[in-house]
């Protein structure tokens, strides 16, 4: 409810400023537009814009290098800062009280989304499918999904973390704050994500009365983009390496050539040059495929010949 008020809010200011009946009602659409918006960007700072993951999102698709891996918003938010500083580059990305308070108010007050709440993660096929349905059918359908996380964790055996998960917000943020002093901001896999030496006493308060810790929702957010641009770069090598080992063992020379091509200018960025595809890595990745491909059975790959000897001599005979 909030979010279709404060959409119409907008859009009919924005329209009264343009159509209004009399000078005079424009001339209080377009105040109440720019107090709106200036309070908006005020509380929740540049970040918290009206529509600015869209607009991130339009400006990297204009702007962009896409052979960069590193997305358009994060560009921006290390060039406000490189030029302001970080104590006003703060400010004007997260917000005056944010800043200065140390919690994260941007997603609390701000409008980056219009709409829906965009991924923190880079999502491909069906898994950017069932966010968006999740999206669409609103938050019942999300809590629906948190509890559905909570019980796999219960199943799992990480008992604590499933209650925590169950749990109604209140409690919820009760057991994330003694969480965090008991044994600092720590992933579902065991890693630290901050140290319990860097969480302070007034973070954890912070977390206690719902609020997430400014530095927490910083490190997320530099997690989330390191591991979406590490992808990126991944994806496109892997990519590569099939593509010239397919076309090779098809006996395609004139793709396996072009591919060649792509690969050296693959190799030609700065941020390839910790895993560059040398002709070693093409060679070993071709005597594999060649490999696997005479291992296969029923469609299936498995590398370990005992235990694909066992699993494959507990199914029935094939009947076709």
């Amino acid at each position: 409810q909030f979010q279709v008020n404060m959409l119409y809010r907008i859009f009919r200011d924005v329209h009264q400023a343009v159509k209004g009946e009399s000078a005079q009602a424009k001339r209080e659409a377009r105040y109440q537009l720019a107090g709106l918006t200036g309070m908006l960007t005020l509380f929740g700072g540049v970040t918290g814009m009206v529509g600015f993951n869209l607009m991130m999102a339009l400006a990297g698709a204009a702007f962009g290098d896409d052979d960069d891996p590193v997305d358009f918003e994060a560009r921006f938010k290390a060039d406000m800062v490189k030029v302001l500083g970080p104590e006003l580059g703060g400010i004007v990305l997260n917000g005056v009280p944010g800043h200065y308070l140390g919690v994260s108010l941007t997603d609390r007050v701000g409008m980056a989304d219009l709409w829906f709440r965009s991924p923190a993660q880079e999502l491909q096929g069906k898994d950017e499918y069932y966010y968006w349905l999740s999206q669409g059918l609103g938050a019942t359908s999300g809590l629906g999904q948190t509890m559905w996380g909570g019980v796999q964790l219960l199943a799992e055996g990480k008992v604590a973390r499933g209650v925590e998960m169950l749990a109604p917000k209140a409690i919820r943020d009760l057991m994330k704050a003694y969480r965090y002093q008991d044994e600092g901001v720590v992933d579902l896999r065991g890693n630290d994500v901050v140290p319990k030496d860097q969480i302070a006493l007034q973070d954890v308060f912070k977390q206690a009365i719902g609020f997430t810790p400014a530095k927490v929702a910083e490190i997320y957010d530099r997690k989330s983009t390191l591991k979406n641009a590490e992808t990126r770069v991944k994806e496109q090598r892997q990519d590569l390496i099939n593509a010239w080992g397919a076309a090779v063992l098809d006996g395609n020379k004139d793709e396996a050539r072009q591919i060649g091509k792509s690969i050296i200018d693959f190799n030609k960025s700065p941020y390839h040059r910790g895993m560059p595809i040398t002709s070693e890595t093409l060679q070993r990745s071709l005597k594999t495929r060649a490999s696997n491909r005479a291992k296969i059975k029923d469609g299936t790959l498995i590398h370990n010949k005992g235990l694909d000897r066992d699993l494959r001599g507990a199914l029935a005979e094939p009947i076709y």
